[in-house]
């Protein structure tokens, strides 16, 4: 599975890293600024900065995401319909999330839910449309790094906001430990990404550190599984596309 968004005749350009743009007149090129500058909000709002004013911020923002879905859908609605029927594999999994409203113990948050994820996906599509997969992957970088830091620091400070209400449980610029770990998870992987990728090693070896102790910090046992979980994955794709090399390592982990 691989997402891919092919041009369409002579109507895109194709920028160095894969990513498309629309066009080249000054009509094209104000939405795609405005979309830019969306998901720059956007991303922003998903590392979720901030304490009591959080949960209103981040559905202000992933709204905003999803009027650039809704706009491109409207004039691009080709672009959209490629990238779903060659992604068949994540639209299933927000497909199953809606049905299993059908045996949930509460139908209407399980639908809820799934088309939330179902509206994410598409967020995800248009937002490797505008920026490309690397692009993106620094976009989300550098905002999991400025969001952990900054829980790094409100809870080496002592502050009673960076802890939960028993007061020992660090959380640092989220409403839960969860929260930091999957962030902190988040940004583990960005960084091992764009480290393999040669891009600013330093910086991304910092930024993994940096998400590893605020993990451990977060005491998060869901959080540790899933970036366990996450680690096999990306180690049986390594091992796939290193081949023998790759799988001697691997067995000396």
């Amino acid at each position: 599975m691989s997402l891919v968004i092919p041009p369409r005749g002579n109507e895109h350009s194709q920028w160095p890293n894969g990513a498309m743009v629309w066009g080249t007149s000054s009509r094209t090129e104000l939405p795609l600024f405005v979309a830019g500058a969306l998901f720059v909000l956007f991303f922003f709002g998903v590392s979720r900065v901030g304490t009591d004013f959080i949960p209103a911020l981040t559905n202000v923002f992933w709204a905003l995401g999803w009027a650039v879905v809704a706009y491109t859908a409207a004039f691009r609605t080709d672009l959209l319909a490629q990238a779903v029927s060659r992604n068949p594999l994540l639209i299933a999994m927000a497909v199953i999330a809606i049905l299993s409203a059908l045996w949930s113990l509460i139908p209407s948050i399980s639908a809820y839910r799934g088309v939330l994820l179902l509206l994410n996906i598409l967020v995800g599509f248009v937002a490797f449309h505008h920026f490309g997969l690397k692009r993106t992957l620094q976009v989300l970088f550098w905002f999991c790094l400025v969001a952990q830091v900054g829980s790094l620091l409100l809870i080496a400070s002592g502050h009673h906001a960076a802890f939960d209400h028993t007061g020992y449980t660090p959380k640092g610029l989220f409403p839960h430990k969860i929260s930091l770990a999957m962030n902190a998870g988040l940004l583990f992987f960005t960084s091992l990404i764009l480290y393999v990728d040669g891009w600013r090693r330093l910086v991304s070896l910092a930024g993994a550190a940096t998400a590893i102790v605020a993990l451990v910090l977060s005491t998060s046992g869901t959080g540790l599984i899933v970036c366990t979980l996450m680690l096999g994955i990306l180690t049986c794709c390594a091992v796939a596309s290193f081949g023998l090399r790759a799988a001697q390592f691997v067995a000396g982990l």
